[in-house]
C-alpha cells in the first residue's frame, strides 16, 4: 500500500496548474479592470437616484450637462456628478438636446436618453421617468 505522490506525480501537476494559470491570468485581469463606460453608466445611475430622492416630496430640477448632471433641490440641497474628460455624455428629452429635467413630488420625471462615448465606444441608456428604471435599449453594445 502506498502513501503520497511521487516526485513524477507532484511536478505533472505543478506543471498542470502553472500551464492552467498562464491561460487563465490575463483573462482574469481584463475581466476584473472596469471599461470606463460601465464606471461612468454606473456613477451617473447612482447619482440621478439620489437627485430623484432629494426631488421626493418635495420637486425639484436637475440640470443636464455635457459631461455629467447636476441637481440643485428647492432647499439648495446639491448631488453632481461629472463624468471623466475623455467621456462624453449627450441627454435626449422627447428627440431634442436635454438641458433640464424637472422632477414631481413624488420623485417622478419624463423619459431621457442618455449616450455616453468614449473614442469610437458608446453606451446608450435610457432612464424610465415614471420608476427611476435604467434600460439598455435593443441593439446597444
Amino acid at each position: 500500500m502506498r502513501h503520497g505522490l511521487t516526485l513524477i506525480e507532484t511536478l505533472a501537476v505543478t506543471a498542470l496548474l502553472g500551464m492552467v494559470a498562464a491561460l487563465g491570468v490575463p483573462a482574469l485581469v481584463r475581466s476584473i479592470a472596469q471599461d470606463p463606460l460601465d464606471a461612468v453608466v454606473t456613477g451617473l445611475m447612482s447619482q440621478e437616484a439620489q437627485a430623484r430622492a432629494l426631488a421626493y416630496g418635495r420637486g425639484g430640477h436637475v440640470e443636464l450637462r455635457g459631461n455629467g448632471l447636476g441637481m440643485l433641490g428647492p432647499h439648495g440641497d446639491l448631488v453632481t456628478y461629472v463624468a471623466p474628460s475623455d467621456v462624453q455624455l449627450d441627454w435626449t428629452i422627447s428627440g431634442s438636446s436635454a438641458v433640464r429635467l424637472d422632477y414631481d413630488t413624488a420623485g417622478r420625471s419624463r423619459d431621457v436618453a442618455v449616450t455616453a462615448t468614449r473614442e469610437q465606444h458608446y453606451i446608450r441608456l435610457q432612464l424610465a421617468g415614471l420608476t427611476g428604471e435604467w434600460l439598455v435599449p435593443a441593439g446597444t453594445p
